[in-house]
């Protein structure tokens, strides 16, 4: 999904809204990948 950011950064920039979305999905992720590594 990071992966995909730089191609999606100039779209994020102009729309708040799906730029919060995908930062509540990459930090859900993130922590989920965390979570199984304790």
């Amino acid at each position: 999904m990071a992966t995909k950011f730089p191609k999606f950064s100039q779209d994020l920039a102009q729309d708040p809204t799906t730029r919060r979305i995908w930062y509540g999905i990459a930090t859900a992720h993130d922590f989920e990948s965390h979570d199984g590594m304790t």
